[in-house]
């Protein structure tokens, strides 16, 4: 999930231990580097600050860069995506999926 994702990138500068740390930049290097990576709720991050959103974008614009695939999934609309994260964000994650963006509407499948 990608408060999964947030929370690394938070641990690398919290101060409470190397361990911490060290996961923190672990997981992070891994997003961008990592074969495949799907961010399941996408959009979804209450409290995020921008530099925290800043990393995420930052994960984003280097698999985009490295034309790294990647797989999102989210609750939101389109537009909505381009409002919270930005039209640049959104502009990327479409170009990388070519036709392969899906969207599904309808009811809740978990209700």
């Amino acid at each position: 999930p990608e408060h999964t994702l947030l929370n690394a990138w938070r641990a690398q500068y919290d101060g409470s231990g190397t361990e911490r740390q060290q996961w923190g930049k672990t997981v992070v290097a891994r997003a961008k580097t990592a074969k495949w990576l799907m961010l399941d709720d996408f959009g979804q991050a209450r409290k995020a600050t921008e530099p925290a959103l800043d990393a995420l974008d930052d994960v984003i614009m280097h698999r985009y860069a490295a034309r790294a695939p990647m797989v999102i999934t989210t609750n939101l609309r389109p537009e909505q995506i381009a409002e919270r994260r930005g039209e640049r964000v959104w502009s990327r994650m479409c170009e990388m999926a070519g036709s392969g963006v899906v969207e599904l509407s309808g009811e809740d499948w978990r209700m």
